[in-house]
């Protein structure tokens, strides 16, 4: 299931690092933005791997682990 344009700006308008641009501003980023939707237990990213992306997290948790121990969860 994909999320509409509309529903895309509003999630990144909630975050703190989007939230204070323009909708017209943030738009243009539409082109840019892949939503995926991620099952319990699999991996986004794993330690070693390039950063080249940025995450929002539209809608449930994941959590950091490092070392088979939870650093953090996210939400």
């Amino acid at each position: 299931m994909g999320l509409t344009d509309q529903e895309i700006l509003s999630v990144l308008k909630q975050t703190t690092i989007f939230g204070a641009i323009q909708d017209e501003a943030l738009a243009g980023l539409l082109p840019d933005i892949e939503v995926h939707t991620v099952s319990t237990g699999d991996a986004v990213v794993k330690e070693g791997d390039t950063g080249d992306s940025l995450f929002v997290i539209a809608s449930g948790r994941v959590r950091v682990d490092q070392d088979r121990r939870t650093m953090r969860e996210l939400g």
